[in-house]
């Protein structure tokens, strides 16, 4: 099967226990081999979870959907921490 990159666009991506990551939204290829590598694929267009998928983690294709592992990779941000100042005691002061 041949698909054009609006028609991949438009693939939803399931994991194989059902759970369902979003579509493709852009991948990578390797120039040498001139084969897709990895997707980008997003759970929403804006902010979304985002996970990068090998293709060798894709199980299987079809006109609608791509079944993947369970274990794709997560593209994630660092979590942000809260820092609380401290008083010149040790203590944590009040935040305003």
């Amino acid at each position: 099967m041949r698909l054009t990159s609006t028609l991949l666009r438009r693939l939803v991506v399931k994991t194989i226990s059902g759970e369902v990551l979003g579509k493709i939204k852009s991948w990578e290829i390797d120039t040498d081999d001139q084969m897709i590598v990895q997707y980008v694929v997003s759970s929403s267009p804006i902010r979304g979870r985002k996970f990068l998928i090998h293709r060798g983690q894709i199980k299987s294709f079809s006109e609608t959907e791509i079944i993947v592992d369970d274990s794709v990779v997560r593209d994630a941000k660092p979590p942000r921490r809260h820092i609380v100042p401290k008083s010149e005691t040790g203590l944590p002061t009040t935040a305003l």
